[in-house]
């Protein structure tokens, strides 16, 4: 194992932050913003969990494509909760891997393996979430998910979360859900993530059922009252008019992410089907149009940009089959404003798109990747809804990334690049002024995850996986605690 090049001291509150987990309400998350963004970041610390991290060799796809797809680091990922830092990962032998270490004492880390559990799908879209129900202090995960039969979940006992160092952290520590505990199946599970409900301490899951251009989002809400989930609905339609035609499509979108008065903001695109449309016009994919819609209950009513009611998931029958009379009653093409009028020509495939609320404003941001316009070259575009509901953009020169991520910190905006890079800019300058941090270490080669709960102190840390000289051999995975403000 690789030691600690520095202690530091840790904070004691814990922040709240919504990379794909959840455990604290938003005003948590203002937190006490550092003062200076330093010009070079220190590296603080650094640790191996693994030589052996899982890594997809695509082969999964084989059926369906022809050919290997969907391959390379499977990722880990990380939290920090009351003074307690979490991993996750998935071992080359199909181990799900839970460790975590208390930041008054950063060098130990402990180890849990899920019991009855092995993963063995060679996908990469199938990565651990997780997330804590700050009402009850209960770890929840979710793991091995594209287009699975089951929703594959595990959560621990009431309380871990909440006095981790009276918890014997063993193999024991997490027990096997399935299907959330519900009577009825959930099939068709893509991408689940867990969401705080801002002053409630309960948590949304959201995941996709059905295909890539074909799909309809679904909700489930835990109660940390009862210790229990119930299956809040399908909140969208996949059915609908576009350009002319009535076809159907699937829901991305860029997160769901609460303000500072628990209202919970969607900004989304839809993928047309066929996914690859109109090749003729020289038009790859089928991603298109920026969408939104809001909510001001927990997930049960949701309104589109202009504040009109779209959908009550309370007064719709959720187990009803999926039409194009659905489309009319439901989260849809049909029912949400099209804010921005984004031409069906973003790339990824599965589109670069993040987005993050300012809980000093309650303005809504969102990043895209897209075409300029009137050019074919493509930028990454931030869009801004204030409260009133009007929305303004602004083109971002200074970097370019895949699906980067987004954090506030007080009157800073940080933008989180895939390749360990790290952007930011300042409220003074209207969150244009984008500066590059220079980073102590260079994770080009790996596949990287930020935890920004400990940005108030100005230490993130970042897990990465790293990519590997051959497709789908095991690669290590390893932590770093830098410095990147004081």
């Amino acid at each position: 194992m690789i030691n600690s090049t520095r202690r530091y001291s840790s904070l004691a509150i814990a922040f709240c932050i919504t990379f794909q987990l959840s455990g604290c309400s938003a005003d948590e998350n203002r937190g006490n913003a550092h003062s200076e963004v330093l010009e070079d970041a220190v590296l603080l610390y650094q640790y191996q969990f693994t030589e052996t991290g899982r890594v997809s060799d695509g082969t999964d796809a084989i059926n369906y494509f022809g050919a290997p797809r969907f391959y390379g680091p499977m990722e880990a990922r990380g939290f920090t909760y009351n003074n307690y830092q979490y991993a996750s990962y998935y071992e080359a032998n199909g181990n799900i891997v839970i460790e975590r270490r208390n930041l008054d004492n950063p060098d130990v880390w402990e180890k849990s393996i899920l019991q009855g559990y092995r993963i063995t799908s060679n996908d990469r879209h199938n990565r651990i979430s997780m997330g804590v129900s700050a009402g009850d202090g209960v770890i929840h995960l979710a793991f091995d998910h594209h287009n699975s039969p089951t929703m594959n979940y595990a959560r621990t006992e009431k309380g871990v979360g909440d006095n981790p160092e009276n918890v014997t952290w063993d193999n024991e520590v997490f027990s096997l859900a399935p299907n959330l505990g519900l009577e009825d199946p959930i099939q068709r599970v893509t991408y689940p993530s867990f969401h705080s409900i801002g002053g409630t301490g309960d948590l949304i899951l959201y995941w996709r059922s059905g295909s890539a251009a074909s799909g309809v989002m679904n909700m489930a809400h835990y109660d940390s009252n009862t210790q229990e989930w119930f299956f809040i609905g399908k909140a969208s339609s996949r059915y609908g008019v576009y350009d002319g035609e009535m076809k159907t499509r699937g829901p991305y979108h860029g997160g769901l992410e609460p303000d500072s008065k628990g209202n919970i903001h969607v900004q989304l695109l839809w993928r047309e089907f066929p996914g690859h449309i109109r090749a003729e016009k020289g038009i790859r994919y089928g991603n298109h149009g920026l969408y939104y819609t809001y909510s001001n209950d927990g997930g049960f009513t949701w309104f589109n940009n202009s504040g009109e009611k779209v959908v009550d998931l309370r007064e719709v029958d959720i187990r009803a089959q999926d039409n194009e009379e659905a489309a009319m009653k439901k989260i849809s093409i049909e029912t949400l404003d099209r804010v921005v009028d984004i031409p069906m020509r973003m790339e990824p495939s599965n589109p670069s798109q993040t987005s993050a609320v300012d809980l000093e404003t309650d303005e809504f941001h969102a990043i895209l990747r897209h075409h300029k316009k009137d050019t074919t070259d493509f930028y990454l575009h931030h869009y801004i809804r204030s409260t009133e509901g009007e929305w303004s953009v602004r083109v971002i020169d200074a970097f370019d990334s895949n699906r980067p991520e987004i954090y506030f910190a007080g009157d800073l905006l940080y933008a989180l690049l895939y390749d360990g890079s790290i952007y930011v800019s300042t409220r003074e300058r209207s969150f244009t002024d984008w500066k590059e941090i220079n980073m102590p270490v260079s994770l080009s080669d790996s596949l990287n995850y930020y935890d920004m709960t400990r940005i108030g102190d100005g230490v993130i840390s970042i897990f990465s996986h790293n990519v590997p000289a051959e497709r789908g051999d095991a690669t290590p995975i390893e932590v770093r605690d830098i410095q990147i403000a004081q």
